[in-house]
């Protein structure tokens, strides 16, 4: 469940950048122009806290789902959301 949850984070991470070169990219022209591009506009804490938000959501439907294979179907969902 861990492992899942950090490649997923790191998946994340990943395709963000490509996403933001890309951009770049298309809006210079050229590859040198895109890295310097990226650079200027990098917003670091902005992008970090994104990446960690979609981890968090990985993280906690993995738990989710893991927890609901352990207790049976539905178990959960029983738990939390209906009257005891």
């Amino acid at each position: 469940m861990a492992v899942k949850t950090v490649l997923y984070g790191f998946g994340t991470l990943l395709l963000g950048y490509i996403e933001r070169f890309l951009e770049a990219l298309h809006r210079s022209g050229s590859f040198d122009g895109a890295v310097q591009q990226m650079i200027e506009q990098s917003n670091m804490y902005r992008f970090m806290a994104w990446v960690l938000g979609v981890t968090l959501i990985f993280a906690i439907y993995f738990v989710w789902s893991e927890i609901n294979e352990r207790m049976g179907e539905g178990a959960v969902w029983a738990l939390f959301f209906e009257k005891p």
